[in-house]
């Protein structure tokens, strides 16, 4: 069951910044960020991102509850406020869904509705930054449809960003930071503990996450991603109730190329994707998804 007692426990979070692709950085948007700062500085971004997988099923990337899709979309509200010169916090709520298109296949068309956050404790550019987070998921059937599993996701870690100098002090959030970088490298450890209506789901992980961006011409950047989970499960059916899960992607994105900076469109990329699990005591690899083809398209425009 959900156990909303640890509500109390953990503070909200985003478990780390999405690196996105941009060129080199943008003069005007330091200048207007390099002036003293005032608190609390605020900002609301909606965000709109079309992902679909050409090639074979992907599982969804936060918890095995939007499944066998072929395309996954999500529509957000980001929300963003530095409390202080060391305090920050960032929050999205939003819905996403999926869309099954294979007539040969099952119906698994669903949806979720979710919410998360982070308090962050800004140390600075290049060193830990604490974090704490929390998100809560409540995924439904078709778009919308009846009520499925509710998920809570509790976390703590911290997190190592490093971006290009001119960035480092700079009056921008991470996000920000991320795509005006020439260069970009996240390091995220982190130990999380998913509460779920579902009790197969409910487990313990610590977690890494490495993401990377660079500039490899004008307008075009590339990217890769990698994350290892070791899941201990509270409950299993049968079998292990430890799992190995790798995550790895890499890509390139287009969009300044093709769209220019001040277009909505800030992500247009290509890219493959993969999933193994390796469940201790069977000796093999089960692999939870092929190798796909995974293009995508967002959108983003900053209402203040």
């Amino acid at each position: 069951m959900v156990n909303y007692s640890y509500f109390a426990s953990f503070l909200v979070f985003l478990a780390h910044p999405t690196i996105v692709f941009a060129q080199d950085i943008n003069d005007r948007v330091l200048e207007d960020s390099s002036g003293d700062e005032t608190y609390p500085s605020q900002s609301l971004t909606l965000r709109l991102d079309i992902t679909p997988t050409i090639g074979g099923d992907l599982t969804e990337a936060r918890g095995d509850r939007l499944e066998d899709a072929v395309a996954v979309s999500a529509l957000a509200l980001k929300y963003a406020v530095k409390l202080g010169p060391f305090v920050s916090f960032e929050a999205n709520t939003g819905v996403k869904w999926t869309s099954d298109f294979e007539a040969d296949d099952d119906d698994s068309s669903s949806s979720a509705l979710f919410l998360d956050g982070q308090f962050t404790w800004t140390r600075g550019c290049r060193t830990l930054n604490p974090f704490a987070k929390i998100a809560v998921e409540q995924g439904r059937d078709d778009f919308i449809g009846s009520n499925k599993a509710d998920t809570a996701t509790f976390s703590t870690g911290a997190n190592v960003a490093i971006y290009d100098k001119k960035l480092c002090g700079r009056n921008l959030t991470n996000f920000e930071k991320a795509q005006l970088s020439s260069f970009a490298l996240s390091v995220t450890p982190t130990f999380e503990r998913v509460e779920s209506s579902d009790p197969f789901s409910e487990r313990w992980t610590p977690r890494l996450t490495v993401k990377a961006s660079k500039n490899i011409v004008e307008g075009l950047k590339a990217s890769g991603s990698f994350d290892y989970q070791y899941r201990i499960y509270d409950l299993v059916a049968q079998g292990s109730d430890k799992q190995h899960v790798f995550r790895g992607d890499a890509g390139l994105d287009f969009a300044k190329l093709v769209f220019g900076d001040d277009s909505l469109v800030d992500t247009l990329k290509l890219g493959v994707s993969w999933t193994v699990t390796d469940i201790e005591g069977t000796g093999i690899l089960q692999d939870k998804s092929k190798l796909v083809f995974t293009p995508g398209i967002g959108f983003s425009t900053k209402l203040f």
